[in-house]
Order: C-alpha cells, then sequence, then structure tokens
C-alpha cells in the first residue's frame, strides 16, 4: 500500500509541474492528499465546480482554513483511491478547466 501510494503522489506531482505549472503544490508528509495553491485570481470553490462537470473532483481548500476569511485559492487533491494510470488525465482536464477561468 505504501508503494503505491508514493507512486501516485509521484504521478500527480509530475503531472502537476506538466499541466499546471503556474500552480504550487505545498509541500505535505504522508496522507492521501495534496495541497495545491492555485494563481490568486482563481477562485477554489469555482474550479471545483466546472472541474466536477468534466468528472474531475477536487476539494476547495477554504473549509480547512481557522481564519475569519480563509483564502479563496488553495485545492486539495485526494489521490489515494485513484488509479495511476488515471490521474495524468485528470490533471490535463483541470489545466484544461483553469485556464477558460484566467
Amino acid at each position: 500500500l505504501a508503494q503505491a501510494q508514493r507512486e501516485r503522489h509521484e504521478v500527480l506531482v509530475g503531472a502537476l509541474a506538466r499541466h499546471m505549472p503556474e500552480c504550487q503544490a505545498v509541500p505535505v508528509s504522508g496522507g492521501g492528499a495534496l495541497w495545491v495553491r492555485i494563481p490568486d485570481t482563481v477562485r477554489a470553490e469555482e474550479l471545483a465546480r466546472r472541474a466536477a462537470a468534466l468528472d474531475v473532483l477536487i476539494e476547495p481548500g477554504d473549509v480547512f482554513f481557522l481564519a475569519s476569511t480563509p483564502p479563496a485559492n488553495y485545492i486539495r487533491l485526494g489521490y489515494q483511491s485513484i488509479p495511476s494510470q488515471d490521474i495524468d488525465q485528470g490533471i490535463a482536464h483541470l489545466a484544461e478547466v483553469l485556464r477558460s477561468m484566467r
């Protein structure tokens, strides 16, 4: 399981670098999700809504912040149960949506 998790993480980080270089992965240790900072001009909630129309499910990050005005430009990408071979295509679709919003 740990090996599969590491592989998915590496595939996800590589896909983000390739398809969404304007976004920044936030380093975390362990877990089955990756935090990503998207451009300040894009609202994560709207990105999630539009991506869902392409069957790409992401979590807007604002609900995870305790600040009274949480940042609107963080997303959480869960990868624990996604087959490695499906990650790149999902990130490519997410990148298309992101580009359409800029």
